[in-house]
């Protein structure tokens, strides 16, 4: 049995949490070919650089949501699989899911970057760490990508994001996406359930937070929509920075760079944050990696007809003439600038 299939046929019941987390599961299942041939694509990159077949390898899955990335590899026959996620619920998930297919020595672990170190501070440390559809939300990627360094320094990163600056498909619905959480309606099960704004836009969190720092101070209004304006894409630690900054001598922080960029302030998570690939290139040199970029593939797997037929010639288009940056998503696959990879 292929591994698409058996990842569909797990049930769904076995998700107790919430609906989202049931509804979520389903919705992957209903795309396990499409994300099967994603995942396969992304573990033969990686492969290219290990000095070790897949049998003898250790995988690591950082934000693993439910864990079925980290379930497939299993099931093609990564000898040993590890996985982390920042949401409670996403470990519990991922570890039902391995329970029920019978996977007792697969480790999921909570927490963020900074919890990587500990959690293989008394296991084998992974030869290759991939993380789908993560680096766009992460707030910073240079102190990520340097926990990393120092937590796993002989470790292939590897990441997939489809928060593409150069595709206009992709940057387009991305930018909507922004504007819609910066100044339109949020969701509000889309943050953290101890979120006192959830479902304020994020220019209106940043608003109360201003507002609740400089209380003790006249704020000119000039000067309280300035600070809104020039916050965007800080997080709540940062702003109060900003605002501790504007009271004690004046100073106002750089306007953004990029037009639609922006974050949470509360979970400080990026809403699908668009890098160009010379951006990437730079962050990730800075921290002692060399990066190499590659296209990845458009859904040509679970759409039919003409669609079909037009997304697998777009594929291939962009495959042969290695254009990532009109690709469904940047594959990033990043070796330690000490470690002697294999072309």
């Amino acid at each position: 049995m292929n591994p698409a299939t058996i990842l569909q046929q797990i049930p769904t019941s076995i998700i107790t949490c919430c609906d989202y987390h049931r509804n979520y599961l389903t919705r992957l299942q209903n795309d396990a070919p499409y994300y099967v041939k994603l995942w396969g694509h992304v573990l033969q990159q990686a492969l290219r650089y290990l000095p070790k077949k897949k049998e003898q390898a250790h995988f690591f899955d950082f934000g693993c949501g439910q864990g079925l990335f980290g379930a497939y590899a299993k099931l093609i026959g990564w000898q040993e699989v590890s996985m982390m996620d920042m949401h409670q619920h996403c470990v519990e998930n991922a570890q039902k899911i391995c329970n029920h297919l019978e996977f007792p020595n697969v480790r999921v672990g909570y927490g963020k970057e900074e919890a990587v170190a500990e959690f293989f501070e008394t296991y084998r440390k992974p030869d290759v760490l991939v993380s789908t559809d993560v680096i766009e939300h992460v707030y910073d990627i240079q102190k990520m990508l340097t926990q990393f360094k120092a937590a796993l320094p002989n470790t292939i990163l590897v990441f997939t994001t489809g928060a593409i600056a150069e595709n206009p498909l992709r940057s387009i619905h991305m930018k909507r996406l922004q504007w819609e959480d910066e100044w339109g309606e949020t969701d509000a099960l889309q943050t953290s359930t101890d979120n006192p704004y959830a479902g304020m836009n994020f220019s209106m969190v940043r608003r109360k937070i201003i507002e609740n720092a400089s209380s003790h101070q006249s704020l000119p209004a000039e000067a309280l929509e300035d600070l809104i304006t020039r916050t965007r894409g800080q997080n709540k630690a940062d702003i109060l920075s900003s605002v501790t900054n504007y009271l004690k001598d004046g100073t106002l922080p750089p306007i953004p760079s990029h037009p639609t960029n922006t974050c949470d302030p509360i979970s400080s998570s990026w809403t699908e944050r668009l890098l160009s690939i010379s951006e990437y290139k730079k962050i990730f040199n800075s921290c002692g990696y060399q990066i190499e970029i590659r296209p990845g593939y458009y859904n040509d797997v679970s759409n039919s007809g003409i669609k079909r037929i037009s997304l697998k010639l777009l594929n291939n288009f962009v495959q042969f003439f290695g254009l990532p940056q009109y690709s469904a998503y940047l594959l990033m696959v990043a070796i330690p600038q000490s470690q002697n990879s294999k072309s």
